[in-house]
């Protein structure tokens, strides 16, 4: 047993939340520290490397919905194992604990453990309890350990990522960008850098916002099934998606595929709503004359007089987004606001490349629906699944 000695090993991780005003932010911090490199494919395990070059396990951090986190050290070398951890979470990384030359101190770090040689820890966090953090902070997560060596001599301390700490040591830590947050419904997710609220109405949790996702493209191309999402923004200005939501194809909505509920273009764990679900939302609101005043916007910010019975009673603020044409043409945003579901038309009963819609009018107090050509790009709301 005396070769067996004690090192310290260290995964130094980010996790961040950006959302359109969060941005600037993260710019700031970045002038302080190396520039982030960002892993953009939602992924929050990153490896624990010994030495700077031996793998021998990982730490993740899970969401345990919008404000919860759990921290878990995993070792899977068998050469290994942890015998104390320590953790500590911030919003920016020079308030965490370091020595006057910049290293970490990791004995002040505010939560951790004494272990028995053991291959996993874990630990639960609630955000709320860092002051000031809000829904799309970015948060800053130091994670160490240190682990015993048991097959080989010692290797030295260890971090994880390619950002120089600070200080007088080799220290690292890297960055990642999940897709989406969420909580409970009536809180905020952020999905694509964009935050978007939620509302509760008759049992289902809605988008409050129009869908808002892709790289812009101008109104007289198609949206071609190329792996990529891609909106319109009425009159090609970028503005109008940041203030009415994106305009999309049927096909581009589905990501070209079929099926009542698919995901779509929504994050994971909602989908584009299904004309039941719209169809449900208008018996909910009094049927298909009062319905799309109780979902509409007051006032005349976006709706153009007269927005006829506009109470917005249940939160859904509904948009006049207007549509893009068959031609690749604009048309009448603010008088109506033309919403897509998941639902296709099914020959022979209705005509093939056709796809349910709903419509709400500044002139009346209407929730109509029809089917439309899937050419047409019209507004997405998503809802929970």
């Amino acid at each position: 047993m005396d070769r067996i000695k004690t090192f310290i090993l260290f995964a130094f991780l980010i996790i961040i939340f950006i959302g359109c005003e969060k941005i600037e932010h993260a710019e700031q911090i970045s002038e302080a520290t190396p520039e982030v490199t960002l892993k953009t494919n939602g992924t929050t395990s990153f490896p624990l490397m010994a030495d700077q070059f031996y793998n021998i396990g990982d730490v993740s951090v899970n969401y345990l919905d919008g404000s919860t986190i759990q921290v878990i050290f995993s070792v899977t070398d068998a050469d290994w194992c942890l015998t104390k951890t320590h953790l500590d979470i911030q919003l920016d990384p020079l308030n965490f604990p370091t020595t006057g030359s910049g290293n970490p101190k990791v004995g002040h770090f505010e939560y951790g453990a004494t272990l028995n040689c053991d291959l996993s820890w874990d630990q639960t966090v609630d955000l709320t309890t860092i002051s000031g953090w809000e829904i799309g902070d970015v948060i800053y997560v130091a994670a160490h350990s240190d682990v015993m060596y048991l097959a080989a001599p010692p290797k030295k301390s260890a971090w994880a990522g390619d950002i120089p700490f600070g200080g007088n040591s080799w220290a690292t830590y890297f960055g990642c960008d999940p897709p989406y947050l969420w909580q409970q419904c009536g809180d905020q997710i952020l999905y694509e850098d964009q935050v978007y609220n939620t509302i509760l109405i008759a049992d289902k949790c809605w988008f409050k916002e129009n869908l808002n996702v892709g790289t812009r493209i101008d109104g007289n191309l198609e949206q071609p099934d190329n792996g990529q999402i891609e909106k319109y923004c009425y009159n090609n200005d970028e503005a109008n998606c940041d203030e009415y939501g994106g305009l999309y194809q049927w096909n581009e909505v589905m990501q070209h595929t079929t099926g009542d509920g698919a995901q779509g273009i929504c994050p994971p764990d909602w989908h584009v709503s299904t004309y039941k679900e719209w169809d449900d939302l208008r018996i909910y609101g009094g049927g298909i004359r009062a319905a799309g005043g109780k979902l509409k916007e007051t006032g005349f910010d976006h709706w153009f007089p007269p927005n006829v019975d506009a109470t917005n009673e249940y939160g859904f603020t509904g948009l006049p987004g207007g549509y893009r044409s068959l031609t690749g043409g604009f048309k009448i945003m603010g008088y109506i606001g033309h919403f897509w579901t998941s639902t296709g038309s099914t020959p022979p009963t209705w005509p093939a490349g056709k796809a349910w819609r709903f419509r709400m009018y500044a002139v009346q107090a209407t929730l109509f629906f029809d089917y439309d050509n899937i050419i047409y790009g019209h507004s997405v709301r998503c809802i929970k699944d």
